[in-house]
């Protein structure tokens, strides 16, 4: 019995001195200072916050510092939703500072087309001699230097090769668009069969 009452006294002691130390660190703290801000004082709208190159620290009444590991810091209030200067809250214990960062929008790209490729076939792909070319249901994909797309159905105009005067099983068909913008020819193919009537 009096064993457990040694080691139960021996417990209450140890966690009294650690809340003692506890309250006296705290005691001791002044604030809660910023040492070094973020490498990036700004963001997009929709990047997530990017705290790399800060540093916090506690600063004690002999003026010392004592510094906080991020993983142990808490930051509230961070919104990149739209463009605005933003106020996050930066808390460590009871303690609080802030820091303030832009939120700015994405600059626009000069929009231009990367490359093209056939999105979907004619319809009519094999062609008796003589016959003339029939592009319904073509169509092409352009891409962009902005990760964007759209599809734009072709005419004649846009082809070349095509030849039925002959029988032929594979016969490419090449696809071209100029791109006004900067004088550029983008191509892309698919083929044909021209065979013999019955």
């Amino acid at each position: 019995m009096m064993k457990w009452l040694k080691v139960s006294i021996l417990l209450i002691c140890m966690v009294a001195i650690t809340i003692l130390f506890v309250f006296i660190d705290n005691h001791m703290t002044v604030d809660l200072v910023v040492l070094s801000y973020p490498n990036k004082d700004w963001a997009y709208i929709g990047e997530d916050l990017d705290m790399q190159g800060m540093q916090i620290g506690l600063l004690k009444k002999d003026d010392q510092i004592v510094h906080v590991d991020l993983h142990e810091v808490q930051f509230h209030g961070y919104d990149s939703s739209f463009a605005h200067q933003n106020r996050i809250i930066i808390s460590y214990k009871q303690f609080e500072t802030f820091i303030d960062i832009e939120i700015i929008e994405r600059p626009t790209l000069n929009k231009r087309i990367t490359s093209i490729e056939m999105h979907t076939l004619p319809n009519k792909r094999i062609y008796f001699l003589g016959e003339t070319i029939d592009l319904t249901g073509a169509s092409i994909r352009r891409n962009y230097n902005d990760d964007t797309f759209d599809i734009i159905s072709i005419t004649r105009h846009d082809i070349e090769g095509f030849n039925s005067d002959a029988v032929e099983f594979e016969q490419e068909i090449i696809v071209k668009y100029l791109d006004t913008q900067t004088n550029k020819i983008f191509e892309t193919s698919f083929y044909i069969s021209i065979v013999e009537s019955d």
